[in-house]
């Protein structure tokens, strides 16, 4: 704020373009010579990262033991020395501002929502690989934001001879089938920001180089022994050869786990509707027995029926019969009246029915 206690001087655009981009200069970029994961996320790709260092942690420090950081000893030296100490210090400071190799580390991949995390692991693929099956055997949800893990075994630049000569170096899975079964392969090719490669020339290739390196093998696109895995991000070509990749669903580990809960589902529901077939043919052996005791009971209706009842059109002719029997009856009446009146009439009524009497 200014002296005279206005607002200060609005800072242009140019000043927070700065400052972002010194906030991204300490994170590294995906390079050539690198290896380690490629993370596809929904779009939160801080709390993908911290999901992936959570399980990659858990299963390093299992299968490889904990990690242990390196660090520099102080020596102690003479206090009185003021120069050896100053320069002491700013080694230890330009050490701690260096970054350090870790096990596993973010680093920009170039692609939205997706993070590729640098490893210093020997083989990426098996240790993907075991994540994922011990996921499909858990049939636990382990993530929420990690939705696939695709191991990199290695980088390249990416154009045709650089990917033909990183394909040559890759090490192939080890396969537990019979050896005598005629072995199958696919390729499952993806580019992200860009558009210099073809997707047929790098897959054509791909599996001639296949073939050539490791002998005759079947295509197969549905679900294939080996996959050969090149995603390619700008101008950084990632590639693996990994096993079992469409069985445990390219692996993402949502697909797994939610495969997984499905199933239990499905059986859940299974049992129900066997429970619910036992109750009804419980209930319709009840029905049958009561139908028997029903007919039973029809049986006697119709005998009483024979005996006491009466049919529809008998009742509609008795009533019929009985208005017939009412007209009758006034009419009896009423020539009672004309003949005869009966005694104790009053006079008007007696004199009016005389009077009816002559006229007829």
């Amino acid at each position: 704020m200014s002296e005279g206690g206005g607002k200060g001087k609005k800072r242009s655009k140019q000043f927070y373009r700065k400052s972002a981009a010194k906030k991204k200069k300490g994170l590294e970029s995906l390079e050539v010579g690198m290896k380690g994961f490629l993370i596809t996320c929904n779009k939160d790709e801080k709390s993908c990262v911290r999901e992936a260092y959570n399980i990659f942690n858990e299963y390093a420090d299992r299968i490889y033991g904990p990690e242990h950081m390196s660090e520099s000893s102080s020596d102690e030296d003479d206090p009185d020395d003021i120069d050896a100490a100053l320069k002491k210090e700013t080694k230890k400071l330009k050490a701690q501002d260096a970054k350090k190799d870790r096990r596993f580390q973010s680093v920009r991949s170039g692609a939205n929502n997706v993070v590729f995390i640098k490893s210093q692991i020997h083989s990426p693929s098996e240790f993907a690989q075991r994540i994922v099956s011990d996921v499909a055997e858990s049939k636990k949800k382990v993530v929420r934001h990690v939705q696939r893990i695709i191991p990199v075994d290695g980088t390249c630049k990416a154009n045709i001879e650089q990917i033909k000569n990183l394909c040559s170096v890759l090490p192939k899975p080890v396969l537990h089938h019979a050896e005598s079964r005629t072995k199958t392969y696919a390729v499952d090719f993806k580019a992200r920001c860009n558009n210099s490669l073809k997707k047929t020339e790098v897959v054509d290739m791909l599996a001639r180089e296949f073939i050539v390196r490791f002998g005759y093998h079947v295509v197969d696109l549905k679900y294939p022994d080996y996959t050969i895995i090149c995603q390619v991000i700008k101008n950084v070509c990632c590639m693996s050869i990994v096993k079992d990749f469409y069985d445990l669903h390219r692996y993402n580990l949502h697909l797994i786990s939610w495969e997984n809960t499905s199933t239990e589902n499905e059986t859940a529901v299974g049992d129900d509707s066997a429970k619910r077939g036992e109750s009804n043919n419980s209930n319709q052996e009840i029905g049958q027995g009561e139908g028997v005791t029903g007919q039973g009971e029809g049986a006697m209706g119709q005998r009483e029926g024979a005996t006491g009842s009466v049919p529809h059109d008998q009742e509609y002719k008795d009533i019929d019969q009985v208005e017939e029997d009412k007209e009758q009856k006034k009419k009896s009446n009423e020539n009672l009246f004309k003949e005869d009146p009966p005694p104790n009439l009053p006079i008007w009524i007696s004199d009016m029915l005389e009077a009816d009497r002559e006229s007829s």
